[in-house]
């Protein structure tokens, strides 16, 4: 609440004449404003009538700030709940609770010892909740999916208040293999743990709630490997740079066509180039030479791209300058973007 009280340090009198807040007022103001943000605020019928049974005054409250115009009409503020007021928790910074809970949900779905140190279901719901203003419809994304938390946490939700909120889960696979064969992973931890909250048969024979849902499962035809990088298409293969380049790009318009080796510009402007055989059949390695560098600096001149662009390239013999360039070498480079270890996935939740 630091950033708010900034705002809130001055109030507007009923005669209009700016005057500072007392430090029980400011408190409140602050109370109030954080419970507009995050919480479940009540409408008032006035913002006088608040004012006056607080014992400040009516109008004391009235805000003048053009920041809050949107909290409120004409610039007021209109919706006001104290702290001592409220009946449920508020959501602090810190999150304090035991992991042992997640530990045992897990273990009473898949069996014991199946994943080592799984998110906390009830506390994700809550988060979710709290970043999507509890909107039913809402569509979560789990890029690194692990045991299924996510899945699990949106079916809970789901049940809870009859919403319609989608999931969708990313996993690849422990590349350690340690528990299970990273081909398999996916299939028998983490969609496996959605199958059975959905029908809730779980692995400890207890009765569980089912779920009137269901969901889809797709496998990846083929993996990100050293073989596949080195074998893909310059299309393809500038489809992967340009998601995992250094500064990131835009990933929405950030691709420049029309060039030989230049082909996109990142979130900050610079440029990105691939060289990469550009002739069906060609056996020459694609290597980064001084000629070829001169070529991708002339391009990024001419695409008004910023310096230095980041080339991609097997090798590089042209002169190190990192005022014009960087060299990302192909595909190491690549699969450590990605967080690949030995042309295999990453797994872990």
């Amino acid at each position: 609440m630091g950033a708010s009280a900034r705002y809130l340090g001055r109030l507007a009198g009923t005669n209009g004449a700016s005057h500072e807040a007392s430090s029980l007022d400011r408190t409140r103001q602050h109370c109030a404003l954080y419970f507009y943000k995050f919480g479940d605020l009540r409408r008032t019928s006035s913002i006088e009538t608040i004012g006056e049974r607080r014992g400040m005054g009516a109008g004391s409250l009235r805000m003048r700030v053009g920041n809050f115009k949107a909290i409120g009409s004409g610039g007021h503020l209109d919706h006001i709940r104290y702290l001592e007021e409220v009946e449920t928790e508020v959501r602090t910074s810190v999150i304090s609770r035991t992991g042992q809970r997640s530990v045992e949900v897990v273990e009473a779905i898949l069996g014991k010892g199946s994943f080592k140190n799984p998110k906390d279901h009830e506390i994700l719901a809550e988060l979710f909740n709290l970043v999507t203003w509890r909107d039913k419809n809402a569509i979560i994304l789990d890029p690194y999916a692990g045991s299924g938390t996510t899945g699990h946490s949106v079916l809970a939700m789901n049940a809870e208040d009859n919403g319609n909120r989608r999931f969708i889960l990313i996993e690849s696979g422990d590349p350690t293999e340690k528990k299970i064969p990273k081909h398999r992973y996916t299939d028998e931890i983490t969609a496996e743990r959605v199958r059975r909250v959905v029908t809730g048969q779980w692995a400890d024979g207890k009765s569980h709630p089912k779920h009137k849902t269901g969901f889809h499962f797709y496998r990846a035809r083929d993996e990100i490997t050293k073989a596949a990088i080195m074998a893909s298409t310059r299309e393809s293969l500038a489809d992967i740079i340009l998601q995992v380049v250094e500064e990131e790009s835009n990933r929405i318009d950030c691709r420049v066509d029309g060039h030989t080796y230049l082909i996109g510009r990142t979130r900050l402007g610079y440029g990105i180039a691939l060289v990469w055989d550009l002739v069906t059949g060609k056996t020459s390695a694609p290597i980064l030479t001084w000629k070829v560098l001169e070529r991708v600096l002339d391009e990024a001149d001419r695409a008004g791209v910023a310096k230095p662009v980041h080339i991609y390239a097997t090798a590089n013999t042209a002169p190190i300058t990192d005022d014009l360039y960087r060299f990302h070498q192909i595909p190491n480079s690549i699969l450590a973007s990605l967080g690949i270890l030995n042309g295999g996935g990453d797994g872990e939740e």
